[in-house]
């Protein structure tokens, strides 16, 4: 078994600190979409999402002024890539739907299942019609004859 220097000691104890491979990956991508949805004025959990949808061949680049798409085909703008890849999702993608104000909408009730009547449900409101015609003027007032 190879010996390792104390300087290798100390660089192995330095990684172990920053934690797995899998945890610094995530860290990585987790700044390449932040950063790339920052510069394309994107929302970041859209922009995820939809990344995560790609093929593995497909990879997200961000330069120093400008965001990349990786593709087979060669790099494309990711603004020209969103534009003609998720034409549908732009409406989602874009900051500036954040932006507005929700439209105020007066509640109006709506019954999403109407009930339909029953025998029962009908003649007890035929029942309560006629007490309240018959009898209706003793029940609005609050003395007893």
């Amino acid at each position: 078994m190879p010996e390792i220097t104390q300087d290798e000691l100390e660089q192995f104890k330095l990684y172990k600190e920053l934690g797995s491979v899998e945890d610094l990956w995530r860290q990585k991508n987790d700044t390449v979409v932040s950063t790339a949805a920052a510069m394309s004025n994107f929302k970041k959990p859209v922009l995820e999402k939809l990344v995560k949808t790609l093929p593995t061949d497909y990879n997200l680049i961000v330069d120093d002024d400008k965001v990349f798409m990786h593709t087979p085909e060669g790099d494309v703008e990711l603004s020209e890539f969103a534009e003609n890849e998720w034409s549908e999702f732009l409406p989602s993608l874009t900051s500036d739907v954040v932006a507005e104000s929700p439209k105020v909408v007066p509640h109006i009730r709506q019954i999403v299942n109407e009930r339909k009547a029953t025998k029962k449900d009908i003649g007890k409101k035929i029942a309560d019609n006629y007490i309240m015609s018959q009898y209706g003027w003793a029940l609005k007032t609050d003395s007893v004859n």
